[in-house]
């Protein structure tokens, strides 16, 4: 897909999304607010319908007033006169009143008179023997205040009603109280139908335990049944219902109101989005239109046109020819930084072809094996000399797995481990048999060869032969044994002889005191000569196991042997050595009590990144001028006591073994300083 179609269809995409987008978050705070003008909409008509059912109560209730504030009932509840009944209570009563029943109770809760009547029907009926069961004996009917009264909903276990009881007084009020008058008309389809035609929209009423209730409340919130919400439900497009829970005289949950709404700001709402949505459509149809014209005229014919000279460019490799500029804008400059790329690519065409042939005369002219595997081990390139080593020829080489001349099969599993994690190897030792079964010993420095994701996909890098030079370590480290037994045996026949000559001098006679002093002195010049040649052997030996030292401590440790010594040291570092560490500054520190008469070292570590650097500075007479620059020489010295020359040779030695270095300069303002530079663990 060309430029020219990918802008049409981003634009297109952009104009449709845009306008998917508006539509919706549009849409959205449109239903949002519709459905907030709903709900509060129901919530007036709900209220509405509530006053209208409680309007009715109070008209029930204006009823049991005038009937339990009499006379007649008064006395009939005395003296059960049947004339009471016979006059007052016909079942023209009944239906004047509108009501479905009249209960007289004693002031102990016993019905004295009870009668149903069926308004639908317009006959009597028997009383139905739930609605029995929860007035009599019920407490909350008996009240001893005559002013006291119930009113509201009961739900029996199969009737819903709606019912008012006052206490039976005489004409003015007075008692006392000789029962309780209840009337009430039962929730029916009548009574439904009466509130729904006068209430402002369609209502209906249910108890808790219908199925209708039962589905509607398992949809609404939790809080529902508290009576303190009102809950909507849409049916269709044009219709909503809404839902508020009526409690009943014990203050439970009584009955499900629903009340029928239509739905006409929902609709004006859907139809208003409809017009939205078609009007930001045509709005991004002929901006996009605008815009894809003024992109096709001022962006993408340049564009084409450097596409199709670059291409061409590319295409015949003739790197000699150049873009052509028609103004000073960005595409412009785009044109004369390709210019200036190619410009780069023909001289550095050039640079690379050098470089191919040499890196192929280096290839295939270095002393040393060079070749490139795949992950799997087969070998996709070698040089000569890799051939020479393996002792095969190089077209036989090639597409051979280098696992073939492992010595063992599974270094190669330690060496992929390592690349993986380090990206590359250095000087890695390796093993390998030749073609004919001769063991050479290698090092290898080989690096990852990764694919365009990133992946491993083969290694390549050169191989040492060292074969030789294992050989001669093997032979140096005998010799050095050797060296070690031979020196040993010095040591010890040394030290026996002067253990007898000290023997000799205890027994020389008081007289012989000048001889004593000169045969002590010389003896100790040879104990002195014993302890710097351990101290060689030391050296020689040294590296062999290398341990965290750290240098504060070694300080520390070294000064306890020179008590009368003013020591300040400071500063930490750790470096990795051997324990001749410890003959190192005490070395140093030695010369400079004995040679240099200090009677002060200050000794400050400092840790610098990679390396550890130990300055040493005493306070005595300092290194002659003429002796610094071969103080490190073996058999140097200098002072009325020189010793063997062996002491700051050794530790040259033992530092250049750690890979560091050792200075001497003046100190101020006497006395010298030695620098000590070794790398850090």
């Amino acid at each position: 897909m060309n430029l020219r179609r990918k802008s049409r269809l981003i634009i297109s995409l952009m104009i449709i999304f845009s306008t998917i987008l508006i539509s919706i978050f549009s849409g959205l705070l449109m239903m949002e607010k519709t459905y907030e003008i709903e709900n509060n909409s129901i919530t007036k008509e709900i209220q509405k319908t509530i006053k209208i059912i409680n309007y009715e109560i109070s008209n029930l209730d204006s009823t049991a007033i005038d009937w339990a504030f009499w006379d007649d009932t008064y006395y009939y509840v005395i003296d059960k006169n049947n004339d009471y009944v016979t006059n007052n209570l016909m079942d023209n009563t009944f239906s004047y009143l509108e009501i479905n029943f009249f209960v007289i109770l004693d002031t102990d809760g016993n019905i004295i008179f009870k009668k149903a009547y069926d308004l639908i029907e317009g006959k009597e009926i028997d009383f139905p023997k739930d609605l029995e069961n929860s007035i009599s004996d019920n407490e909350t009917f008996l009240t001893t205040k005559t002013d006291g009264f119930v009113r509201g909903i009961l739900n029996t276990q199969e009737n819903s009603v709606i019912l008012v009881s006052r206490p039976i007084l005489k004409n003015d009020s007075t008692g006392p109280i000789v029962g309780t008058l209840i009337i009430g008309q039962f929730v029916d389809s009548r009574k439904v139908t009466e509130l729904s035609d006068i209430s402002p929209s369609p209502i209906k009423l249910y108890k808790l335990d219908s199925t209708e209730a039962d589905q509607i409340i398992k949809n609404s919130p939790s809080d529902f049944l508290d009576g303190k919400k009102v809950y909507s439900m849409a049916v269709n497009d044009s219709k909503i219902n809404g839902y508020y829970i009526l409690k009943d005289i014990y203050g439970n949950p009584g009955l499900l109101l629903e009340i029928k709404f239509s739905r006409d700001i929902f609709l004006a709402s859907k139809k208003a989005s409809f017009y939205l949505l078609a009007i930001t459509l045509s709005s991004g149809i002929l901006f996009g239109l605008a815009f894809i014209l003024v992109l096709e005229k001022g962006i993408l014919s340049k564009i084409f046109y450097l596409e199709k000279e670059v291409k061409e460019i590319s295409t015949k490799k003739d790197y000699s020819s150049r873009l052509k500029i028609y103004g000073d804008d960005e595409i412009d400059s785009l044109a004369y930084n390709i210019n200036e790329m190619i410009e780069n690519i023909q001289k550095s065409s050039i640079v690379l072809k050098d470089s191919e042939e040499r890196y192929r005369t280096l290839f295939e002219e270095s002393m040393d094996s060079i070749w490139a595997t795949e992950l799997d081990g087969r070998i996709i390139d070698a040089n000569e000399a890799s051939a020479k080593l393996l002792d095969i020829p190089l077209n036989q080489l090639i597409g051979l797995n280098i696992r073939d001349f492992y010595e063992f099969p599974e270094d190669r599993i330690e060496f992929q481990k390592k690349v993986a994690e380090f990206g590359s190897v250095k000087e890695y030792p390796l093993n390998l048999i030749t073609k004919k079964g001769q063991r050479i010993n290698c090092v290898i420095s080989f690096s990852a060869w990764r694919g365009s994701n990133g992946d491993i996909i083969g290694y390549r890098g050169i191989v040492h032969n060292i074969t030789t030079r294992k050989l001669y370590e093997k032979q140096l480290i005998e010799l050095n044994e050797t060296l070690r037994i031979i020196n040993k045996i010095l040591r010890h026949d040394i030290l026996n002889d002067l253990t007898i000559v000290l023997t000799s001098i205890d027994l020389m006679q008081e007289a012989d005191e000048k001889l004593k002093q000169k045969a002590l002195k010389a003896i100790n010049k040879s104990v002195n000569l014993i302890e710097r040649m351990r101290e060689l052997e030391q050296t020689l030996i040294s590296g062999s196991h290398v341990e965290k030292y750290e240098l504060n401590e070694v300080i520390q440790e070294v000064k306890k042997e020179y008590k009368d010594i003013e020591f300040n040291v400071s500063g930490k570092c750790e470096i990795g050595t051997d324990n001749a560490i410890f003959s190192v500054f005490d070395n140093i520190i030695r010369n400079a009590v004995i040679h240099g008469k200090t009677d002060r070292i200050d000794v400050t570590i400092k840790d610098k990144k990679n390396l550890c650097e130990t300055i040493i500075s005493d306070y005595g007479k300092g290194i002659p001028n003429d002796m610094k620059d071969n103080i490190f020489e073996e058999g140097a010295s200098f002072g009325d006591n020189k010793g063997s020359g062996l002491g700051l040779y050794i530790v040259k030695k033992v530092i250049e073994r750690y890979g560091g270095t050792i200075e001497v300069e003046d100190n101020t303002p006497s006395g010298s300083t030695f620098i000590i530079k070794i790398k850090k663990l």
